[in-house]
């Protein structure tokens, strides 16, 4: 891949880096100034976790909770075997235990959001 690669990652990088300070900014009314050393050090921490490897982003990828993703999850918490969920589903194992981490992530997040406001 070579040096152009390399600039594209890099390339990548500083616009994730604008991106999110731009939400930042809109969505949580963070100063820009803030919002841009915030997301300089996010992407610090992805070039340190994963620069090198291989990272596939798809296109049109949906961060929210699906009705599958919800089945899936429920599924395995009333004691599901993964090897049935992945076949029924016509997903992999490996896709399985991903969805079930991100769907508890997004309820414990949910979870936090709900007690804070609470307080």
């Amino acid at each position: 891949m070579g040096r152009k690669g390399g600039q594209l990652s890099g390339a990548m990088m500083v616009r994730l880096t604008e991106i999110g300070a731009r939400v930042l900014e809109a969505q949580l009314a963070v100063p820009r100034q803030q919002a841009g050393e915030a997301m300089r050090e996010i992407a610090y921490e992805l070039a340190a976790e994963y620069g090198g490897t291989f990272m596939y982003v798809p296109k049109n990828a949906q961060w929210f909770l699906s009705e599958r993703d919800e089945r899936i999850y429920e599924r395995l918490q009333r004691g599901g075997n993964v090897d049935d969920v992945a076949r029924d589903f016509g997903i992999t194992q490996r896709q399985v235990y991903s969805i079930s981490a991100h769907v508890r992530r997004q309820r414990e997040a949910a979870a936090t959001r709900a007690t804070r406001a609470a307080d």
